[in-house]
């Protein structure tokens, strides 16, 4: 369930005497941060089996002699994050208690003192770890056999509620041809070098054609085997992908899962469609990141193009702000470690024909770790500083972080 609830925790004694603090703090915090508030309970018998259907718990401990009470919901087998507050002993009975709720949650705990900045933050991290239980995937092909390092552990993925469901690429073929025609926008007619205009209106069909198949098998993403299309079709999907990520339909190329989990997830944090792309060089100091397709709005500017390896249409050439602040990302396959450096644009704008068409230099710190111990290829760019949401999410996914910020 993709709901965050909320609920409280006291001694029995103390129940009376916190009434209307508890009062208080849900009108705070519900719905504003969670959407519903399941009660107070003051015994461990009062703790629900039935909820184990949501992904995430947020527990208020409003007293001490809780610790018997937080220790049988740790056992339902859910992230928490546990709020305390600085009197009627919270605190105290918070301390004792998470000891064991490390040991049996494997860590995945966030803590919060009420009324401390920050909680925006906590809750959307909540929620995105929410919305992944019931995260429906839409894998078009199969994942590109060069993908050696970054196939997502089915087991993993059960355990999350990650559904993949599969199409196959004429699938996408006999919905391109059944789709009603429809005129490119003026911009994208703009942006597309006059000799290549031909290929836009197929490449438009392919976009209808992908938001019917996401729309049928009621998936909120789409990973798609792009180079086994582009000798079918004689075209990419790099422009039809833009134009989902741009909707929010996270769109992944080369049949990328993990990536296009990644990108779901740093979308639900950052609110932002994201660039995932190929480290092509590394520095301590820099990293340069390139590919064929990038989110029309996330980029100054961008001109239609041929695909890097194929020749074929249509690629974007994507100029990022220089100066934009941005996050990258890279999960290992079994999402048991995160790599998270924050970054700022340097340089953007294709300077090179020997490289996927849209480049960006990013500033960072111990860029290098990214060869020296590397977790796969493909690093996905969030715009703007998500390094603390991203690091609270690895909490509840039981990740180790490993994070960079520039000097």
């Amino acid at each position: 369930m993709s709901k965050v609830p909320m609920v409280a925790t006291s001694s029995k004694l103390q129940r009376e005497s916190v009434k209307s603090l508890l009062e208080e703090i849900v009108r705070n915090l519900v719905p504003k941060y969670f959407d519903e508030f399941l009660g107070l309970i003051t015994e461990p018998e009062e703790v629900e089996e039935s909820w184990r259907r949501y992904s995430v718990l947020a527990v208020l401990n409003l007293t001490g002699g809780t610790e018997e009470v937080l220790k049988t919901i740790a056992e339902l087998q859910r992230p928490l994050l546990l709020i305390y507050h600085t009197k009627y002993n919270s605190l105290p009975a918070v301390l004792e208690a998470l000891p064991y709720l490390r040991r049996v949650l494997s860590s995945r705990i966030l803590t919060y003192r009420y009324g401390d900045p920050g909680l925006e933050d906590l809750s959307q991290v909540c929620r995105t770890y929410a919305h992944l239980r019931g995260l429906r995937i839409l894998l078009i092909g199969d994942v590109a056999p060069w993908l050696i390092s970054s196939r997502p552990v089915p087991e993993v993925l059960r355990e999350l509620g990650v559904e993949i469901v599969r199409a196959c690429p004429e699938e996408l073929a006999r919905e391109m041809g059944k789709v009603s025609p429809r005129e490119p926008p003026p911009e994208l007619v703009s942006a597309t070098p006059l000799e290549l205009r031909d290929s836009l209106p197929k490449i438009y069909r392919m976009y209808l054609a992908l938001q019917q198949l996401v729309q049928r098998y009621q998936a909120s993403a789409v990973a798609i085997q792009c180079f086994d299309l582009i000798h079918e079709l004689r075209c990419t999907p790099c422009l039809a992908l833009a134009l989902l990520n741009d909707e929010h339909v996270v769109a992944a190329c080369e049949g990328d899962v993990l990536s296009c989990l990644t990108m779901k997830m740093l979308v639900d944090l950052g609110g932002r469609p994201c660039f995932m792309a190929n480290p092509v060089e590394v520095t301590n100091e820099y990293v340069v990141l390139a590919h064929c397709t990038v989110p029309l709005t996330l980029v100054e500017k961008y001109r239609i193009t041929t695909h890097f390896e194929s020749r074929k249409p249509l690629a974007i050439a994507g100029t990022f702000k220089r100066g934009l602040e941005v996050t990258l990302v890279r999960f290992s396959e079994d999402l048991r470690r995160v790599r998270i450096m924050g970054g700022v644009v340097e340089e953007s704008g294709p300077w090179s024909t020997e490289l996927c068409r849209t480049h960006v230099r990013i500033r960072v710190r111990s860029g290098l770790r990214i060869l020296e111990d590397p977790l796969g290829n493909h690093y996905v760019l969030a715009v703007g500083d998500l390094v603390l949401r991203i690091r609270y999410l690895a909490q509840l996914l039981g990740a180790v972080p490993e994070v960079t910020t520039p000097s």
